[in-house]
């Protein structure tokens, strides 16, 4: 579904229950579902300023669009993949159980 079908899934249900619960639940909800919205965009943010750094060795944005959009050259779409990817790994917390595995 992705994160939009996800989000009008989860508001249509919110609505169609929201009869049934109570006014603290709804506005908790209504939180949660901004707080939702937020890290969406600061992800789209923080994965734009990778792709431009990457940008930086090797030519791979064609046009910075607007601030949440690039056009990217399509050629260059894997090793682009492939750089978030081994920079998500580097960046993830790794417990000293899952240094022994």
């Amino acid at each position: 579904l992705g994160f939009v079908g996800i989000s009008f899934l989860a508001a249509f249900k919110f609505r169609h229950y929201a009869e049934k619960i109570s006014p603290n639940t709804i506005i908790k909800a209504q939180r949660v579902i901004k707080w939702l919205k937020r890290s969406e965009e600061q992800l789209l943010n923080a994965v734009k300023q990778v792709i431009i750094s990457l940008d930086k060795n090797e030519k791979v944005i064609i046009e910075d669009l607007d601030d949440k959009h690039l056009l990217i050259d399509s050629a260059r779409v894997d090793y682009i993949k492939k750089e978030v990817e081994k920079l998500l790994e580097e960046n993830t917390y790794k417990s000293e159980l899952d240094r022994t595995l």
